[in-house]
């Protein structure tokens, strides 16, 4: 429910699901009733302001969501502007269930910070531009550290992805891996 991708949220996914609370209410309860494991819930502040944000988390929890992560920009931000982190606080206040938030955590230690009274922050796109940002200690590791990491990523691309799809998709990963490196 945070995907805010519009060829998603126009076929009433992701971030469309907002919108169609009937809809996403049924699909958690469905799950939650079905599966022997919890329910998480990734959404948004919501979709142009969080004036809903807390209704909409207590409808999640009460269909049988277990876990709720909270992108903190709305629908119409998409990955533009600041996160705001203060409407996630106050969900959590709301809530029984633990709230993780997302969004622009630049560190381990600012995602620390950030976190307050949450139980924790997800990390999503960080890994592009450094994959190692959330390394305690703002930790850089050594290039015998990055070979290694950089096979295991790739050896995971291969079996969940392929070995043709693999080698296209790791190459951006790479960069990102290497770089500081000459």
């Amino acid at each position: 429910m945070g995907c805010p991708a519009k060829k998603v949220v126009k076929c009433g996914y992701g971030s469309g699901l907002m919108i169609d609370r009937d809809r996403a209410m049924k699909i958690v309860n469905i799950l939650a009733e079905n599966l022997s494991i919890p329910v998480s819930v990734k959404t948004r502040l919501g979709w142009n302001s969080a004036d809903e944000l807390i209704e909409f988390g207590q409808t999640l929890q009460n269909a049988g969501a277990k876990l709720i992560t909270v992108h903190g920009r709305t629908f119409q931000q998409e990955y533009t502007g600041e996160a705001n982190w203060e409407p996630i606080y106050e969900l959590q206040k709301s809530l029984t269930i633990p709230v993780l938030g997302n969004g622009d955590c630049k560190s381990y230690n600012d995602g620390k910070e950030k976190t307050q009274n949450l139980a924790g922050f997800m990390i999503a796109r960080a890994s592009l531009g450094n994959p190692w940002c959330f390394l305690p200690d703002n930790y850089v590791p050594s290039w015998t550290e990055r070979i290694q990491v950089m096979g295991e990523h790739m050896q995971r691309m291969i079996t969940t992805k392929g070995e043709q799809r693999a080698c296209l998709e790791i190459r951006k990963h790479f960069v990102h891996y290497l770089h500081g490196f000459e």
